[in-house]
């Protein structure tokens, strides 16, 4: 699978052999709204680009990490915890690895706290329904969702993130990942076997029977009457993408 295959190269990163460092204190300061060396600094895009590039070289396999596990599951939010357990399922590695309290602050919860700041991820209040108490939970900012899955797509079938890469591959790149997305989405009647031209076609335009489709997350096989996946959460219409 392209996903575990992400993974599986990022482990080294990870554990035990190399310790991903911590991002300068100014850039904390900056995200976090408290001025450095007692001055304001204008967040313009150049100095939110660097703050960003700064940010995802902090710990950039934990970020290419989190952004798949949060956007595998756009409409599931998870707490910080949550993310936690499931980096160290993904890797495979020792328990508390990322949720034991000092290691989650500075492996997880800080990190969750940048991306939120810079508008990567987004923060969502929830309750317990036990006790009653409010705590942060994460989620893709809806708007970029498509962008990281085909970023984080390209990435795991050995593609290359660089700021100066060529742009014309990069969007050959991300036109052969949507095409393929395309391939495996296309709606098929059951009853009379026709295929739909369209790719949010609901019913089958020759016998108006309910259309089904595989996930191409989870290869379940659902109603097109979805626009998400009931099994897994992922996207199914992908008609913005084909256009």
């Amino acid at each position: 699978m392209v996903s575990e295959s992400l993974f599986q190269s990022l482990s080294p990163f990870v554990w035990p052999k190399y310790r991903e460092e911590g991002p300068p204190e100014f850039v904390q300061a900056l995200l976090l709204g408290r001025t450095f060396l007692g001055e304001d600094m204008a967040l313009n895009a150049v100095a939110k680009t660097v703050l960003e590039l700064t940010t995802i070289g902090y710990r950039p396999a934990t970020t290419f990490a989190v952004l798949r596990i949060l956007s595998e599951s756009p409409k599931i939010v998870l707490h910080g915890m949550q993310i936690g357990r499931e980096l160290e399922k993904r890797f495979d590695v020792q328990e508390g690895w990322f949720t034991r309290t000092r290691y989650y602050t500075d492996r997880v919860g800080k990190l969750l706290t940048l991306l939120t700041r810079l508008d990567i991820i987004q923060e969502v209040v929830r309750k317990d329904p036990k006790g009653g108490r409010s705590f942060p939970a994460y989620q893709m900012q809806p708007s970029l969702l498509e962008p990281v899955k085909v970023r984080i797509e390209d990435l795991s079938r050995g593609g290359r993130i660089s700021l100066f890469s060529n742009g014309a591959q990069i969007q050959n790149e991300s036109h052969a990942i949507a095409q393929d997305s395309l391939r495996v989405s296309l709606r098929e009647c059951l009853n009379c076997k026709t295929v739909m031209n369209s790719v949010s076609a609901r019913y089958c335009e020759r016998c108006g029977k309910p259309l089904k489709l595989d996930c191409p997350s989870c290869k379940s096989r659902v109603d097109a009457i979805y626009d998400f996946c009931p099994m897994c959460g992922n996207r199914l219409l992908i008609a913005e993408i084909a256009g």
